[in-house]
């Protein structure tokens, strides 16, 4: 832990003892005020207590939060941030994949930490050619005519997939390169998430929908994954200002990722409450800067 890391929890633990004993302080002088000598003395042999929960309270303001959850000023919405197995969330997942659509096209899909692969394993038997049937049979209907560019789809159509009652929602955010592997830039995944809240606002019921951080793992996005939940974070409030589509949107991080690439929890929380809270719906737009198909 970095020095200054290391005197900010102090800090905040200082803060946090001594605004418990003020509160149990103030407490203490009500009761006294209201009762008598009597009982002023006798909560006054228990101070020992009252020290022991203020001691608690401040250590329990230090332990690592796991998830923060904030409602979404004059919008009828749930921002959820969560560190947790995005497969044990409740809700509509958003899954990555190329714009193909193809699951499996190196072959080395179940040997693959990827969110798709644990979909596979989970939901399908680790058996990707039934997944594939499923969205080949989808992406037959007319809907999709206009989204077809030669072989690949446009970066961010979405197919919608149920399976054992869970809804996905498969979308195409990144590119194939020569090597058959999926790859993602800055463009890519701006487009592909704009046109994500795009669909759902217009062809999803009300829903409860969890995101991964996009482009981040497979995908080969080089931009920082802070940078990407923030990308995820702020277009999804923008397009609330247009139409209110969502009963929660969970953005999950993964418990390895934090550790590995040493972000912040606490400053991910500290974000969202800022932009969540003042959030005017005046400051992006839903569409994507770039045309790309």
């Amino acid at each position: 832990m970095k020095v200054k890391d290391l005197l900010n929890k102090i800090l905040s633990f200082c803060i946090n003892l001594l605004a418990s004993f003020g509160m149990l302080w103030l407490l203490v002088s009500i009761i006294s005020y209201f009762g008598n000598d009597l009982v002023s003395k006798e909560i006054k042999n228990y101070w020992w207590l009252f020290g022991l929960i203020g001691l608690l309270y401040a250590i329990f303001k230090l332990l690592p939060k796991n998830s923060y959850e904030f409602k979404v000023p004059h919008r009828d919405a749930i921002i959820k941030i969560q560190k947790k197995n995005i497969l044990k969330v409740e809700g509509s997942l958003i899954v990555p994949v190329n714009y193909y659509f193809k699951i499996n096209q190196d072959g080395n899909l179940l040997t693959s930490s990827s969110i798709l692969s644990q979909v596979v394993k989970k939901y399908y038997g680790s058996k990707p050619e039934e997944l594939q049937f499923e969205i080949d049979q989808v992406l037959k209907e007319n809907f999709y005519i206009n989204y077809k560019v030669g072989e690949h789809y446009k970066i961010g159509t979405v197919v919608p997939i149920i399976k054992n009652e869970k809804k996905f929602y498969f979308l195409a955010n990144t590119i194939l390169n020569n090597q058959n592997k999926s790859e993602c830039n800055d463009e890519i995944f701006e487009k592909s998430i704009n046109e994500l809240w795009m669909y759902l606002s217009e062809c999803a019921s009300k829903e409860d929908f969890i995101i991964p951080l996009i482009g981040t793992g497979n995908g080969r996005l080089k931009t920082d994954r802070v940078i990407v939940f923030q990308e995820i974070l702020l277009s999804f409030l923008s397009s609330l200002s247009s139409k209110n589509y969502a009963e929660s949107l969970t953005i999950c991080f993964n418990a390895t990722d934090i550790k590995k690439h040493k972000i912040n929890f606490e400053n991910i929380g500290d974000f969202s409450k800022a932009k969540i809270e003042y959030q005017d719906y005046r400051t992006r737009s839903i569409n994507g800067k770039n045309k790309l198909n």
